[in-house]
């Protein structure tokens, strides 16, 4: 590790990753890095993450206390320096000092797909994202919901210290239910190679807010169902249509066998037939 600090290097920099294990390149290097807060600080169990973002769209997330970070608001551009770790794969900074330079509006939330936030690229960022529940459960730190594709999901994770007392928290939603979050984008990966088990991590409960309700029939057999319904719809209109086409032929046929009796002369069956039959039997005429 660097005894002395590095200028001041970019979030993007700092979030880089070795190509290796995904650790972060700098780990261990003393940097200073300058940001807008953009949430207020979130509580774990034993430390607290604080997110900052610049204006390239990249953020960092700075590892501290409650009482370090506390005083901090969202729209304060602060400068601060420290060491570079990882908390679960995700590059963190270790503030030593941390500095008020300007005081502004609070960043907006970046509206991010759940499957784009399977990436190292916005981790850090104030993102919102949405999508349907496919399980649900609690983990040593807090409670959680996975949303997206089960073989890739994206965990949605709301840490112990910032549930109500008393308030049934997750417990409100159910697989298949379709819901929006706000949180900062991270990733909690305790092994090697880091570059899985993605999330968000919101500050309350009540950044999770539930868009729709589950599907009385999930959708997959809803498809199913409507598929073989117009399968069977399109086989019956094509026997109807058939069946029609039989229909009329056999009332033709009998109108013209009567119509046939009352003629007198060869030459008005002939001109009759061929006024009937090649419409109706697809031929060029009859002899």
């Amino acid at each position: 590790a660097s005894a002395q600090p590095r200028p001041r290097v970019s979030l993007d920099t700092v979030g880089s990753r070795r190509p290796a294990n995904f650790a972060p390149n700098l780990e261990g290097e003393v940097v200073t890095v300058e940001g807008v807060v953009s949430a207020k600080a979130i509580a774990y169990p034993l430390y607290a993450h604080l997110a900052i973002q610049d204006e390239s769209g990249y953020g960092l997330v700075l590892e501290g206390t409650v009482s370090q970070f506390s005083p901090l608001q969202p729209g304060q551009r602060i400068e601060a320096r420290g060491t570079v770790a990882k908390r679960g794969g995700l590059p963190v900074l270790l503030p030593t000092h941390v500095a008020v330079l300007a005081t502004g509006p609070a960043p907006t939330a970046k509206r991010v797909s759940a499957p784009a936030l399977l990436s190292f690229r916005y981790q850090g960022l104030l993102v919102t994202t949405e999508g349907r529940v496919i399980d649900k459960g609690e983990a040593p730190g807090g409670e959680y919901l996975l949303i997206g594709d089960a073989r890739k999901p994206l965990r949605l994770f709301v840490p112990v210290p910032r549930m109500r007392i008393g308030r049934a928290s997750l417990d409100r939603f159910e697989t298949g239910d379709r819901v929006r979050v706000t949180g900062i984008a991270g990733q909690y990966c305790p092994f090697a190679p880091y570059d899985r088990y993605f999330e968000v991590v919101v500050a309350d409960e009540d950044e999770l807010v539930l868009v729709s309700k589950r599907w009385l029939v999930s959708p997959e057999w809803f498809a199913i169902s409507l598929a073989f319904l117009v399968f069977a719809l399109g086989v019956w209109w094509i026997r109807e249509r058939r069946m029609a086409v039989q229909r009329h032929m056999v009332r033709t046929f009998y109108g013209l066998g009567e119509e046939l009796i009352g003629f007198t002369s060869p030459a008005e069956l002939l001109n009759r037939l061929n006024a009937v039959l090649p419409g109706l039997l697809r031929i060029s005429g009859a002899h």
